[in-house]
């Protein structure tokens, strides 16, 4: 699996294609104009992607609302982890995606991370490399009302969790030995 950022009108098409028809959400053409898109590709056919975003127009606090005045951080020193798919997930490609978005969130140079999701096995997933909830509930949408998760972490976090999580996936573990 390789990922390269996306520039190009047809490359960001595809990707919200892909974005949309995995995830059943939709996102505009001017949000992907004014984020950092990449796609994760493998023997040439994208396969996932996700989109970094920092600025004015984060997708995430317009739809947190009067809930981001409770976020410990400005979002001025935000980068959104956001429109996040996968079509082939093998625990393989789940894990190298997470070191990609890690990366490049790093790269970022923003202070801290937020992301969300709609999906409780995606929540459950991501708390463990960003743990902070800072909201759990109903938010309006282009599909209506919907329960979301959206957590944050600083960035300074990432390198250490990502790589804590991967080794508690792979590393082998000690069998222990009974002695009597």
């Amino acid at each position: 699996m390789y990922y390269k950022q996306l520039i190009a009108d047809a490359q960001l098409t595809s990707f919200k294609e892909g974005f949309e028809q995995a995830s059943g959400n939709s996102v505009s053409m001017d949000y992907l104009y004014g984020a950092r898109v990449f796609g994760l590709y493998r023997k040439g056919k994208m396969i996932g992607g996700f989109v970094l975003n920092n600025g004015p127009q984060l997708r995430y606090a317009a739809m947190l609302g009067q809930q981001c005045a409770q976020l410990p951080f400005s979002l001025s020193e935000v980068v959104e982890i956001t429109c996040y798919f996968l079509t082939e997930k093998s625990p393989f490609h789940c894990s190298l995606a997470g070191l990609i978005i890690a990366l490049e969130c790093w790269r970022s140079g923003q202070n801290y991370i937020l992301a969300g999701t709609r999906i409780e096995k995606v929540y459950r997933t991501h708390s463990r490399v960003i743990p902070n909830v800072c909201y759990q509930g109903m938010v309006d949408t282009a599909n209506g009302r919907q329960h979301w998760w959206f957590y944050w972490a600083e960035r300074k976090q990432m390198p250490l969790t990502v790589l804590q999580e991967i080794g508690f996936r792979y590393l082998p573990r000690r069998k222990r030995t009974v002695t009597a």
